[in-house]
C-alpha cells in the first residue's frame, strides 16, 4: 500500500487537507510555496482515498467515501493542473462506495444500509425513515451507487408500494404520481381551451372565458403543494434543484398574470373602454402585459412535462440530454456576447451618422438607410438574427442624403457613395458570419454532441439516477392529493392540527448516533470485502 504514495504522505493520518483560502492564515505564511503545498494535498488525499485506510479508520466507510468523494471533486475544479489525478482518485473512491453495497447477500442487509440515517443533518437532509442514504448519496451525486442493481430494486418495491388495504393503496407513491399526472393533464387541457376561447375576443380588459377561475384555483393548489415540498426538503436542499427553481419561475409567471388581470380590470371599470381597439392602447397596458406574461406561464407549465419524461427508459436519457445542452448553450452565449460586443461597437460607430438618410435617385425613386447599424440596439439585433441567416445582406449598405427637406429641393453637390465606408462595412459583416456562423456555431454543435454522447455513453446509470430524483419526491408522506384538492384540508391533517403534531419537530435516532445493527452490518461488509480483496 505505501509504494503509490511519497514520503510526505506518511505516515497515515486522519486530518482533512485544508482547502486553499485567501483568507487561512496557514495558507498566506506558506504562499511562497504553493507547489510544495498543492503536491503535499495530492499525495495526502492519496493516503485518504486508499480503500483499505477507508476500512481501518472510518466508522462509516459508505458515508466517508460520499463525503472524500465530494471533497475530490471540488479539488479538481479548485486545481485544474491536478485535475485528472483528483478525478481518478474521485472514481476509485466511488466505485469503493458500491463495492461495499455489493457485500449485501440479502434485502434485510441493503435495507438496513440504505436506511441508515447517520450523517444525514451533516449533508442538508433531514432525517427521514427510509432510503436517508439514498439521499444522501443523490445530494452527493453518487450516481454509480444510486443505479446499483441492489438500490433500484429496493426503490423499486417501495415505489410500487403496499396494495393490501385502499388507503394503502392511495397512499403507494405510484398512485400519487399518476393522480399528479392526471391533475397536471387536466391543468394544462384548461390551458390549452383558454387560449381557443380567447380567440374570438379582442376586448379590453382581462379575458372573459370563464376558466380564469379554474387556473386561479389550480395555481394555487400547486403553489401549496412547492410550499409544502420546501417546507419537506429544508431551504438549502430546495434552491439546488433546478425544476423547483423552474416551477418558482412558472408560478411568478401565472400571479404576475393575475396581478396585471386585477390591474386591467380596474382600469376597465375607472374608464369604461372595454370597446377600444388595440391599436389605441398604449405599450404599457395592463392588459399587453397580463397576456405577455400569460404566455410565458403557458409555455413553462407544458415545457414542465419534461420532468416525467425522465420516468421512461427511453426518453429519459434525452431529458438528461437536453439539460446538459442548455448548460452547453449558456456557456456558448457569454462567449457569443463577447463578440457581440466587439463587432456592434465597430459597426455602429461607423454607421450611426448616416440614421435616417434618404437619396433620391432618378426618375425621384427614393433610398433609404437601412437602419440595421445605425443605433447600437438595432446593431444588436441585426448581429444576432445573423446567427440564423435572418438579417439582410444590404444591411452594410451606406446611403448618403442628397434632399434637403428645407427647400424641398435636390442637392447635386453631395458625394454618391461612401465607397471606403461601405466596404469596410461588408468587410466587418463577413467577419463576423466567418467567426459566428463557420466556427462559433460549429463549436456549439460540438459540445451539445459531446455532451449528448456522454449521456449516452453512460445511458444507463444517468437515467436511473435521474429517476430516482422523480421516485423520492413521491416518498414521503404529505403528497397524497394532488392540486387542486390539496387545498381542501384532509382528516389527517386536521387531527395533527388538533394534537399540535403538525408544529412539532419529528425526532430521529439522531445525526451522530449509530444504530448497533448498522454498526454489526458494517463490520460484516468490510471483513467480506476485505476477503474477497484478498482472493483476488
Amino acid at each position: 500500500m505505501r509504494k503509490d504514495f511519497e514520503d510526505d504522505s506518511e505516515p497515515l493520518i486522519s486530518v482533512r487537507p485544508n482547502k486553499p483560502s485567501r483568507d487561512c492564515d496557514d495558507c498566506k505564511r506558506q504562499d511562497k510555496n504553493q507547489l510544495d503545498i498543492s503536491m503535499h494535498r495530492l499525495n495526502t488525499y492519496k493516503a485518504l482515498s486508499n480503500e483499505t485506510y477507508l476500512c481501518l479508520t472510518s466508522v462509516d466507510p459508505i458515508l466517508e467515501a460520499f463525503l472524500l468523494s465530494q471533497e475530490l471533486s471540488n479539488n479538481a475544479c479548485d486545481e485544474p493542473e491536478l485535475q485528472i489525478e483528483y478525478e481518478e482518485m474521485n472514481i476509485r473512491v466511488r466505485a469503493y462506495a458500491v463495492d461495499l453495497l455489493n457485500e449485501c447477500i440479502n434485502s434485510e442487509e441493503s435495507k438496513l444500509l440504505l436506511n441508515e440515517q447517520y450523517g444525514a443533518q451533516n449533508v442538508g437532509e433531514k432525517i427521514q425513515e427510509h432510503f436517508t442514504r439514498v439521499k444522501i448519496a443523490r445530494y452527493l451525486d453518487q450516481k454509480e451507487f444510486i443505479a446499483h442493481p441492489i438500490t433500484q430494486r429496493l426503490l423499486r418495491i417501495e415505489w410500487l408500494g403496499e396494495w393490501s388495504t385502499l388507503s394503502r393503496q392511495l397512499r403507494s407513491p405510484v398512485n400519487k404520481f399518476v393522480s399528479h399526472i392526471l391533475s397536471y393533464a387536466i391543468f394544462l387541457a384548461i390551458l390549452f381551451m383558454h387560449s381557443e376561447f380567447s380567440e374570438n375576443s379582442n376586448l379590453h380588459g382581462p379575458p372573459r372565458t370563464g376558466l380564469e377561475y379554474y387556473i386561479i384555483v389550480w395555481v394555487l393548489g400547486l403553489t401549496w403543494l412547492l410550499l409544502k415540498t420546501l417546507v419537506a426538503q429544508g431551504s438549502k436542499k430546495f434552491f439546488s434543484l433546478w425544476w423547483n427553481w423552474y416551477d418558482l419561475i412558472n408560478l411568478i409567471a401565472f400571479y404576475s398574470t393575475f396581478l396585471f388581470w386585477g390591474l386591467s380590470y380596474r382600469d376597465l371599470l375607472k374608464n369604461n373602454h372595454s370597446n377600444l381597439e388595440r391599436k389605441y392602447w398604449d405599450s404599457f397596458d395592463p392588459t399587453l402585459i397580463a397576456e405577455g406574461n400569460f404566455a410565458i406561464a403557458k409555455v413553462l407549465a407544458f415545457g414542465k412535462l419534461l420532468n416525467t419524461f425522465q420516468i421512461n427508459k427511453y426518453l429519459g436519457p434525452l431529458q438528461v440530454s437536453l439539460g446538459r445542452m442548455a448548460y452547453d448553450i449558456l456557456v456558448f452565449l457569454v462567449v457569443y456576447f463577447l463578440l457581440l460586443l466587439s463587432f456592434a461597437t465597430g459597426l455602429n460607430h461607423f454607421y450611426y451618422y448616416y440614421q435616417g438618410m434618404i437619396k433620391i435617385e432618378k426618375g425621384g425613386l427614393k433610398k433609404y438607410q437601412i437602419p440595421s447599424f445605425t443605433t447600437l440596439v438595432q446593431t444588436y439585433k441585426t448581429l444576432f438574427w445573423a446567427l440564423f441567416g435572418m438579417s439582410p445582406i444590404e444591411s452594410a449598405d451606406v446611403v448618403i442624403s442628397n434632399y434637403d427637406s428645407e427647400k424641398n429641393a435636390i442637392i447635386d453637390s453631395v458625394k454618391d457613395e461612401h465607397s471606403y465606408t461601405q466596404t469596410v462595412g461588408y468587410i466587418l459583416f463577413a467577419v463576423f458570419h466567418l467567426i459566428a456562423i463557420i466556427i462559433f456555431l460549429n463549436i456549439m454543435i460540438a459540445m451539445m454532441s459531446n455532451s449528448f454522447q456522454k449521456v449516452q455513453d453512460n445511458a444507463d446509470v444517468e437515467w436511473k439516477f435521474a429517476r430516482t430524483a422523480v421516485w423520492m419526491s413521491y416518498f414521503e408522506d404529505g403528497r397524497t392529493l394532488p392540486p387542486p384538492i390539496n387545498l381542501l384540508p384532509s382528516m389527517k391533517s386536521i387531527m395533527k392540527l388538533c394534537s399540535g403534531q403538525m408544529f412539532r419537530k419529528k425526532k430521529g435516532k439522531g445525526d451522530n448516533v449509530f444504530d448497533e445493527e448498522y454498526q454489526k452490518l458494517i463490520t460484516l461488509i468490510i471483513d467480506r470485502y476485505t476477503r474477497h480483496k484478498l482472493k483476488s
